[in-house]
């Protein structure tokens, strides 16, 4: 599973390192597609990323609005914290988590069932 997470934060460090050299205007300008910006779309994979861990680990999930999310620097930080959290779930994985059941109950009261 490390190996997985690794892979995701070197391509998310590359795509920083690229959008360090794009005006803040391209970064925020809305798109069809996607999140609707490059700016949400990368906030959308990092959110992803820590309500997945924090739902495997029986966490509350951070919630956060990416409509209050205007800087790149933003997003790298919320990419940084999440990734320490999701470093020390992952130095405690164990192949029990893989079989692990997330049950979830949407706003409607219908339970689904994840493994």
């Amino acid at each position: 599973m490390l190996e997985l997470f690794s892979y995701n934060w070197k391509i998310r460090e590359e795509w920083f390192e690229w959008c360090r050299k794009i005006e803040q205007g391209e970064l925020v300008k809305e798109r069809t597609g996607g999140m609707g910006s490059i700016l949400k779309n990368l906030f959308h994979v990092v959110d992803c990323e820590q309500i997945w861990m924090n739902q495997l680990q029986g966490k509350s999930v951070m919630v956060k609005d990416v409509r209050m999310v205007s800087k790149l620097d933003e997003v790298i930080t919320f990419s940084e914290v999440t990734r320490k959290q999701t470093e020390s779930f992952l130095s405690l994985w164990t192949p029990a988590y893989e079989k692990k059941e997330i049950i979830r109950t949407s706003k409607s009261g219908k339970t689904y069932h994840f493994t």
